[in-house]
């Protein structure tokens, strides 16, 4: 899978998070993902498990690595 793949999908079950706990009306116009954790604190373990069963729930590639990581750390 590729890194924008990954990408694509943590930016998209990260808006499922927030639209589950929050009218689309009240979710900024422009944030840092990072920021999500500020107001939720448990976004970043329930982010992982949504990830986590996307990916096994996905075709095995032979040839292809079938764990696949996120990482929802910070940028410096």
């Amino acid at each position: 899978m590729s890194s924008e793949s990954k990408c694509k999908r943590l930016i998209k079950e990260s808006f499922r998070f927030l639209l589950e706990r929050e009218p689309n009306t009240s979710i900024l116009r422009s944030f840092h993902i990072t920021d999500i954790s500020r107001y939720f604190p448990n976004t970043n373990l329930e982010i992982r498990r949504r990830l986590a069963r996307w990916a096994s729930t996905r075709p095995a590639v032979p040839g292809i690595m079938t764990q696949t990581s996120f990482a929802l750390t910070p940028l410096p």
